[in-house]
């Protein structure tokens, strides 16, 4: 009776460990995944905005002899499928090609941020990551369109397209509305890492 009565507390005793261990190993899954998840959340801000600062960067209308030259001089190391053959007036619309071939890093940045945000969100993400990818192959192909064609089609709209026109640029706006999405949506999954900034005060 008594061997009985040890047999069965040493059997609760075993089944109550494995209940707390298996409350603690999903414990620790969970603040694992989540802290993961706050990980990709801030990644994924950080590579949106890089490619909102080369798309800004790559549209400026406003260029220099320098960048031309820049330009001259990247021709002739690479080429990007573009017409071989050097066109001195047109060089200025291959900027926003090369500034892209020479900041992969940022469309390669979003492109694994992309890959990852699927295993922790529905296809929406996936949609705006798209719609940030196609901005830049319209402007790449634009880009090559107007440097190669002599008398382009639709001339004024490839224009439009490499050449941001300011708070009046639809594709800077939709951008714009893009980043404001997900920051939306992640914002909240990392908010509670935020610490208060304090500002230095200077005695006089």
């Amino acid at each position: 009776m008594i061997s009985t009565i040890a047999s069965i507390i040493t059997a609760l005793a075993t089944l109550s460990m494995a209940v707390v261990a298996w409350r603690a190993l999903r414990t620790w899954r969970k603040e694992f995944i989540g802290k993961k998840k706050i990980d990709l959340a801030c990644q994924i801000m950080e590579s949106v905005y890089d490619i909102q600062d080369l798309l800004w960067f790559a549209r400026k209308p406003h260029r220099t002899s320098s960048d031309l030259e820049w330009v001259k001089l990247q021709k002739e190391k690479h080429g990007f499928g573009e017409d071989t053959e050097v066109h001195e007036n047109k060089l200025h619309y291959l900027l926003p090609l090369y500034i892209f071939h020479t900041n992969m890093e940022a469309t390669e940045g979003l492109s694994m941020s992309q890959n990852k945000a699927q295993l922790y969100w529905d296809d929406n993400i996936t949609e705006l990551f798209d719609e940030l990818r196609g901005c830049l192959w319209r402007v790449k192909e634009a880009s090559k369109e107007l440097y190669n064609s002599r008398v382009p089609e639709e001339e004024h709209r490839l224009l439009d397209l490499i050449w941001d026109k300011g708070k009046d640029d639809k594709m800077s706006q939709r951008v714009e509305d893009i980043i404001a999405e997900f920051k939306l949506n992640l914002e909240p999954v990392y908010e509670s890492q935020r610490t208060k900034w304090k500002k230095l005060e200077r005695k006089r």
